[in-house]
């Protein structure tokens, strides 16, 4: 809104003041405030400032409140308490909020007095209400003078009520500020309250959010203030809420779902949601249909070849190309530039299935041979195979020859376009891209 300047301006008015007589207050105040914000043409805007300015004048209390809140100083204070002791709710809530304001030079921080009239704001009606019983919560729960957890419970359960009857939707005011301060400032347990009783009443948007948060858990450590709680991770139940949020058409729930079986995304979900791609494509089409941009990509991207070009973002460079299959499950092929025992740069390529857990040697021990193909090209390469801590099973192979391993690295050298290696099955496509200047830059020159 255009900073309001309430000052008396003579001029020729642009309203039709016999009209004007005829109309309500409330006519009067509405249609001025929206010719001020609205339009572009200075004289309205001053005529309609003169007009608020009259039917504040006249004691309308809309009028005192808005110009007192953009009157500075005593003068503008004076206006908003008047306002407030006339029982207006919006007046109620921003005199509590001066009131807890410790840079306002017009007005005393005083929580007594802030508590006062929110409490005033939030037993009122209309939007103010529910954001002074939030600012109500806070103030039970974390100021040291006012803290009581009974009343902070007591009004999280009003605030949900108060949204019921108001129309509120949940997802959006959740969004919009209830939800930016309940992961900011206070995770508490009253404070939770309001969402997960909103989840039991079955609203889908807090289903959501409750199975998100026992999906992840929180905790805090034993310094926190009184009234901090810990919610302890439980997959089981995380799942349970958001498939209630799914059934229901809540669209984020139907993401998480299909990650979750998809990929396993949460580990530790797989002892009580085992991977299931069929399920995980069905609960990603209903998102991606919602519009969520996420669970598109998961479908767009399976069966199919995605390609990075030569960089350093591992030791001596590498490329990688990764391909993912109808089932969401993926294979890998690392290509990069290594030190063999005997201490000369080589081309090395680390093969990983997902779903490969396969017991397999430890690097080190004697390898085998396997024939691969470099753009149609049979090179013979020893196999080793190294198993990682969780199980699975990343196979790794060079060129058994010289020959072969000066034929490879010279196709990367000398190729404008991708090299097709073929292995296992797959055609990957690998970038040569910046393999020259990474293999000049180790050295890797003098094995030729």
């Amino acid at each position: 809104m255009r900073a309001l300047v309430f000052v008396l301006v003579v001029f020729v008015s642009t309203f039709s003041y016999g009209e004007v007589e005829t109309k309500t207050l409330d006519q009067q105040f509405s249609e001025a405030l929206k010719i001020f914000e609205e339009t572009e043409n200075e004289e309205k805007a001053r005529a309609a400032v003169l007009i608020i300015h009259e039917l504040k004048d006249k004691g309308y209390v809309p009028a005192k409140f808005l110009v007192g809140k953009y009157t500075s100083g005593t003068e503008g204070f004076k206006l908003v308490k008047q306002a407030a002791e006339k029982g207006y709710a919006e007046a109620q809530y921003y005199l509590g909020s001066l009131y807890l304001d410790e840079n306002d030079k017009a007005v005393v921080r005083d929580i007594k007095e802030a508590e006062f009239w929110l409490l005033k704001a939030a037993e009122n009606t209309g939007d103010f209400s529910t954001d002074a019983q939030v600012r109500l919560i806070l103030l039970y729960e974390n100021e040291p003078e006012l803290i009581d957890l009974k009343k902070a419970e007591k009004w999280a359960g009003q605030l949900v009520r108060s949204m019921q009857d108001q129309g509120f939707d949940l997802k959006e005011y959740n969004e919009n500020g209830f939800m930016q301060s309940f992961w900011r400032v206070a995770r508490t347990n009253s404070y939770y309250k309001p969402i997960r009783t909103a989840a039991e009443m079955g609203h889908a948007a807090s289903q959501q959010i409750v199975g998100s948060i026992y999906l992840n858990g929180f905790s805090f450590s034993n310094s926190e203030p009184v009234g901090r709680w810990i919610i302890h991770r439980n997959r089981k139940l995380g799942i349970d809420w958001l498939i209630k949020a799914a059934n229901q058409g809540e669209p984020k729930s139907s993401q998480e779902l299909g990650i979750i079986y998809a990929s396993g995304f949460y580990p530790e979900a797989r002892e009580v949601t085992p991977l299931d791609w069929v399920t995980a494509e069905r609960f990603l089409r209903v998102a991606a249909d919602a519009g969520m941009e996420y669970a598109q990509k998961m479908l767009d991207e399976r069966q199919k070849y995605h390609t990075k070009e030569w960089n350093d973002e591992y030791s001596r460079g590498t490329a990688h190309t990764h391909y993912v299959r109808t089932d969401f499950t993926s294979v890998r092929l690392f290509s990069k530039i290594g030190v063999s025992q005997g201490g000369t740069f080589r081309l090395y390529f680390d093969f990983r299935d997902d779903t490969d857990k396969k017991g397999c040697d430890f690097h080190g021990q004697k390898p085998r041979s396997s024939i691969w193909k470099f753009n149609e090209q049979q090179v013979r390469m020893d196999v080793m195979c190294n198993r990682t801590e969780s199980g699975y099973g990343d196979e790794y192979a060079t060129p058994s020859s010289q020959a072969g391993h000066e034929f490879v690295v010279n196709l990367f050298k000398k190729s404008i376009s991708d090299i097709v290696v073929e292995a296992y099955g797959y055609e990957f496509p690998v970038s040569a891209i910046g393999f020259s200047k990474l293999w000049g830059a180790t050295g890797g020159s003098k094995v030729l």
